[in-house]
């Protein structure tokens, strides 16, 4: 799995304009860049571990980012960086007796689609949901019905993220994919769709 990094610095002279986000993709990771209200660059980048092993935080981005056509970021303090633990998890059991585990805590895939948040509300909404009835009383059923949106919905729901992971590792993958996309947009929709769709409300498992 891919580690996290991630930088705010004044870089005032960056041609990353307010109101846009750039991505850069190498051999060693991908990186986006985003002006934040204040003025400053947000840098945030998901690298290969053994790729940093043999560079620095800043470095390595900056290889990522010349790779990709872009100017090199200004250098800054170093200790600025902020790192992350693997970006892919597998839990264990989504829950016990009168505990459900959801968002991060229950496992997460790299976020390359930002799906993260969207998951973590409607893990929220159903755990709540599950929770008004487990005030009436406790039962195995709860945690069955909560193991099978875990452990089906969602993973349906992460099936696009696992896989542009999977081909963001071949830059030559991405390269065509990127091409294919400029001449045809429109066949971007069933991904961006895919993206965007948030686990289904839960609902009783059959008896």
């Amino acid at each position: 799995a891919r580690v996290g990094l991630g930088c705010d610095m004044p870089a005032a002279g960056y041609p990353v304009p307010v109101g846009e986000l750039h991505m850069a993709m190498g051999r060693g990771g991908y990186a986006g860049l985003v002006r934040l209200e204040t003025g400053a660059l947000n840098v945030a980048a998901a690298v290969d571990p053994d790729a940093l092993a043999g560079s620095s935080p800043h470095g390595l981005v900056n290889a990522i980012l010349v790779g990709a056509g872009l100017p090199p970021l200004p250098s800054h303090d170093a200790e600025r960086w902020r790192g992350t633990p693997p970006l892919t998890r597998v839990g264990g059991d989504y829950g016990a007796e009168r505990m459900l585990r959801l968002g991060d805590a229950a496992g997460y895939v790299e976020p390359f689609t930002g799906q993260g948040m969207s998951w973590a509300i409607a893990d929220g909404r159903a755990a709540a949901a599950l929770a008004l009835r487990a005030v009436e009383g406790w039962s195995d059923a709860l945690l069955a019905e909560w193991r099978l949106y875990r452990g089906v919905r969602r993973r349906e729901s992460e099936r696009l993220c696992r896989a542009l992971a999977w081909a963001l590792r071949r830059p030559w993958m991405v390269s065509a994919g990127v091409r294919v996309l400029g001449l045809a947009p429109a066949l971007a929709a069933p991904f961006v769709g895919g993206a965007a769709r948030v686990p289904d409300p839960l609902s009783p498992v059959p008896a």
